[in-house]
């Protein structure tokens, strides 16, 4: 349950697992204000793409990169 900073008074927000697909995990949380819907896909095994999204799945995305030594 992610959490936000000075927020919801430091109780986190749950999000249910609605859909797998081969990659790709989506939780939603319809009745929160934003975002309603995250989602992560599964690149290659060094990178995840994180979407966040709000109404008529508005919002944003960035990619994470596994940091090798």
């Amino acid at each position: 349950m992610p959490t936000v900073f000075n927020q919801n008074d430091g109780k986190g927000i749950p999000f249910t697992l609605k859909s797998l697909e081969k990659n790709l995990f989506s939780f939603e949380n319809p009745q929160h204000d934003f975002p309603k819907k995250i989602q992560y896909k599964i690149l290659n095994s060094n990178e995840l793409y994180v979407s966040v999204l709000g109404e008529k799945d508005k919002g944003f995305s960035y990619k994470l990169m596994k940091q090798l030594d």
